[in-house]
């Protein structure tokens, strides 16, 4: 189940079967093997991997490629905005991004430089049994529980906790 909810989180932040999906992610780890690779699988995307992530030649295969979503952690949007600025900053196909760890002054800063892209940021652990997605494009915002995550909350306002508490 938690595999089918992982796969399923590209669907759930819009993505579709025409698009291209770009991630430069080792495999070893969820969210390259199965966030990318596996919603690949789960939406019959395409993916584009690259061994190793490159700053400086990241925009030029999302063009090469005609990428349309790009997969990251926080970090790798920092170097992509650390890299000397570009006359083609802009000039990509990419219209979403889906990923964790990104920072809300980082995430301004890449929207402003590199154009309109819906940054889908979400949250999960391996080990964790629950999983936030960033739906409403809040800047900075980790996101809510998903469609497949009830929640639930009990408490007693009666209860003695003892020891005069």
């Amino acid at each position: 189940m938690k595999l089918m909810m992982v796969a399923n989180l590209g669907r759930l932040c819009g993505l579709r079967p025409d698009d291209v999906i770009y991630t430069t992610l080792p495999l070893y780890h969820s969210a390259g093997l199965l966030v990318g690779v596996g919603g690949c699988f789960e939406l019959g995307a395409t993916c584009v991997l690259r061994a190793k992530f490159s700053a400086s030649q990241f925009w030029d295969d999302c063009r090469r490629y005609n990428v349309t979503v790009i997969q990251y952690v926080g970090e790798l949007i920092r170097y992509l905005c650390n890299t000397p600025k570009r006359p083609d900053d802009r000039e990509h196909g990419v219209r979403a991004a889906l990923g964790n760890g990104l920072r809300a002054d980082v995430w301004r800063e890449f929207l402003q430089r590199f154009g309109p892209v819906a940054v889908w940021e979400f949250y999960g652990a391996t080990e964790g049994n629950a999983g936030f997605v960033n739906y409403t494009g809040k800047i900075g915002a980790v996101g809510r529980a998903n469609v497949f995550l009830r929640v639930r909350s009990w408490w007693r306002r009666d209860v003695n906790l003892g020891g005069g508490h």
